[in-house]
C-alpha cells in the first residue's frame, strides 16, 4: 500500500481546491444525512457547504484536508479495507443490473440485504456510523419499506451497547460481541428489516468495516 499515494488520493476530495470543475452533487436520503459529522472533529458541516468524503474509500468524511490529514494515520489503515468492500458491492450491482436489464422493479424480489445494498449511499453512510461510534459497540438498526423502490422513507438508527445490554432479547447480539473473534476497531453489527404490508423479512449480519 502507498502511504504516499494514498494520502493524496484522500485528500482529492477532501480539499475543495483540489479539482477546478465543480462535481455535481449527490442526491442524500434526508434520513441517511441526519447526524453527519467529521470523522476527526466530529463537528457538523458549516451551514451553506458539505462534508467531503475520502477519494479513495468514499465513507469518511471531512471539513477540510487539515482534519483529512491529521486523520489519516490512523484512518489508513481500515481505508484499504472499505475501498475493497465498496469495489466487490460495486461489481455486484453492476453484474445484477446486467442481469435484469437495469430494470429497478426486480429490486422487490430480492432479500433484504440485496434490497438496502441497492440503496444508493446506503453502504457507506451505515459504515460511517458505525465507525463514528465504534467505542460504544453499537448495533446499527435500519429499516424501510420494500415498496419503496427509492429507499426514500429508509430510516438508521443506532443503539450503543450500553442500551441493551442485559437485555433478554439481545442475548443473540450480545453473543456476537463476546465472541473472540469480534473486534469492535474493525467489524459492526447492522440488523436490517424490510417491511411489506403485515410482514417483514429481517437480516442480521457482521461487517468489516
Amino acid at each position: 500500500m502507498d502511504s504516499t499515494r494514498d494520502l493524496r488520493d484522500a485528500l482529492d476530495e477532501a480539499d475543495p481546491r483540489a479539482h477546478q470543475a465543480p462535481r455535481a452533487s449527490r442526491a442524500q436520503n434526508p434520513n441517511i444525512g441526519r447526524g453527519a459529522s467529521c470523522s476527526l472533529c466530529h463537528s457538523p458541516p458549516a451551514p451553506g457547504s458539505k462534508l467531503k468524503r475520502c477519494g479513495r474509500c468514499r465513507v469518511h468524511s471531512y471539513c477540510n484536508s487539515t482534519c483529512a490529514r491529521a486523520d489519516w494515520p490512523k484512518h489508513r489503515l481500515a481505508c484499504e479495507r472499505m475501498a475493497r468492500e465498496r469495489e466487490v458491492q460495486e461489481m455486484a450491482r453492476a453484474a445484477y443490473d446486467r442481469t435484469h436489464g437495469g430494470r429497478v422493479s426486480h429490486l422487490s424480489d430480492r432479500g433484504a440485504e440485496e434490497w438496502f445494498a441497492a440503496v444508493p449511499g446506503f453502504c457507506h453512510q451505515v459504515a460511517l456510523l458505525a465507525w463514528q461510534h465504534r467505542s460504544e459497540s453499537p448495533i446499527i438498526y435500519v429499516s424501510a419499506n420494500r415498496s419503496d423502490i427509492a429507499g426514500r422513507t429508509l430510516t438508521i438508527r443506532m443503539e450503543p451497547r450500553s442500551s441493551w445490554e442485559g437485555n433478554a432479547e439481545y442475548t443473540a447480539h450480545q453473543r456476537h460481541f463476546d465472541q473472540s473473534s469480534f473486534h469492535p476497531n474493525k467489524q459492526y453489527m447492522i440488523q436490517m428489516e424490510l417491511e411489506q404490508e403485515n410482514q417483514s423479512m429481517t437480516s442480521t449480519s457482521v461487517r468489516f468495516f
